[in-house]
């Protein structure tokens, strides 16, 4: 009789923590993947094969249902757990229980043309080596990359299915993006990136911080992104709130700032940007209508959480020509077309390394080819010009800016295993190619 009851409290157990560990993954992956599929459906006019195939190959468990019609994808696993996510034409896809509230007026502004191509072959050939897969097991798929110098295009290729002007992933650009929105507050003279954040707009009283230190990335979290991914995706998948969970993580008190990367401060950023403006739909309408309408970014989509918040650290679709003109903005010292869109003096402040991170490799939301924490590596790519800066974004999301060769280049893809391959070598041979072209001119 021991022995029975033993064996029952035993698959008790057990039965008890597969719930447990039921209820904390299955609605980060049904969240996953619905918002995976919405912003590549409806966003990136994706095939649902394709994107099961590829992004959600890992999700294989989760049933998926499109409605087109009131134009929303929804999750779940074996009828529980379910998720919606909503797409709406103004801020893209959205995890939510409805479609409600995140709309805002139409932006209108005088219409920007497309960068002008003159393209070079030798480039092209270049370019193009990046989309031969040399381990079909372990692809690159690369999916675009463009290459701009002198702010004209030289060389552009494309997968199947992809163009310049079709919107992909970027992730993480989307702290890039987050750092330009933030220029634009600071030259309207709303807010003092210096100053300590109000007591009013912030969850934890006790610890404060500034905007500044948001940018830099030196609050004293402990959360980091490389090493915390579970708590990532609870809050980029499982959270009604990106604002409000990303507070709760900042604990430690103001003596003990440090750097970390982290996606948490992007998203509280975006929290506290938000408490400037009056009403949802001007704090919505903000980066359109200040930032990717002045450019000609009409194919992208900064978008948000189930409260209406940007997700600042993760959630930007883009087409390669929309971040190859914002890697303009960044290289042209934040000037287009005549207009200062960013203050003075913000590109460099926003390539200067972070006091608090002992390697220097990260300025204001954007990465520096600067040292890495590896012996004998003193930079991230040794044979790239110093005053390269770049946003780097999940799987292989790149917009490089080299100031003193007057270049910039995008790559996007779903490279899982990035490490594998030298995107600096193909920097690197498009570099030689252009100081060869210009010495012979």
């Amino acid at each position: 009789m021991l022995e029975f009851f033993l064996i029952v409290i035993a698959f008790s157990l057990i039965a008890l923590s597969l719930y447990l560990l039921c209820q904390r993954f299955l609605p980060i992956a049904t969240g996953f993947a619905a918002k995976l599929m919405a912003s590549a459906f409806f966003i990136g006019l994706r095939e649902p094969v394709d994107v099961k195939k590829n992004e959600l190959k890992k999700a294989w468990f989760v049933k998926l249902r499109i409605n087109e019609k009131q134009g929303y994808v929804k999750a779940s696993v074996l009828g529980f757990f379910s998720k919606k996510c909503w797409y709406h034409p103004a801020t893209g896809c959205h995890l939510g229980e409805n479609s409600d509230g995140f709309s805002f007026p139409h932006v209108s502004v005088k219409p920007c043309d497309d960068l002008q191509a003159e393209y070079d072959s030798d480039i092209q050939k270049i370019v193009r080596k990046a989309f031969v897969e040399k381990d079909i097991k372990n692809p690159l798929n690369t999916r675009a990359i463009m290459v701009i110098h002198q702010d004209k295009i030289i060389a552009e290729n494309y997968a199947a299915g992809y163009g310049r002007d079709i919107p992909q992933a970027g992730w993480s650009l989307a702290k890039s993006i987050t750092n330009a929105v933030t220029g634009i507050l600071v030259k309207e003279k709303a807010i003092n990136i210096y100053e300590e954040i109000p007591k009013e707009k912030l969850l934890n009283k006790q610890h404060r911080y500034s905007i500044h230190q948001l940018l830099r990335m030196e609050t004293g979290l402990q959360f980091a992104d490389f090493h915390d991914k579970l708590k990532l995706a609870e809050m980029l998948f499982n959270q009604p709130d990106v604002f409000e969970f990303g507070q709760k993580l900042i604990q430690k008190p103001l003596e003990n700032f440090s750097w970390r990367y982290s996606s948490v401060h992007s998203n509280i950023l975006s929290g506290v940007i938000k408490s400037y403006f009056s009403s949802l739909e001007d704090y919505l309408a903000f980066p359109y209508q200040m930032l990717f309408r002045k450019l000609g970014m009409d194919n992208t989509y900064l978008e948000v959480d189930p409260g209406g918040n940007f997700v600042g650290s993760s959630f930007v679709y883009a087409s390669p020509m929309d971040y190859a003109k914002f890697g303009l903005l960044y290289l042209n010292d934040g000037k287009w077309n005549g207009e200062q869109i960013l203050p003075e003096g913000w590109v460099e402040y926003s390539r200067s390394p972070s006091q608090l991170d002992k390697y220097g490799q990260y300025g204001a939301h954007f990465w520096k080819n600067a040292k890495m924490p590896v012996p004998g590596k003193t930079r991230h790519w040794p044979n790239l010009p110093n005053d390269l800066f770049y946003a780097s974004g999940y799987q292989g999301q790149n917009i490089i800016i080299i100031p003193s060769k007057k270049t910039v280049i995008v790559r996007l893809g779903l490279t899982f295993d990035y490490e594998r391959w030298n995107f600096g070598e193909m920097v690197e041979d498009i570099l030689i190619h252009l100081r060869g072209a210009n010495n012979t001119k």
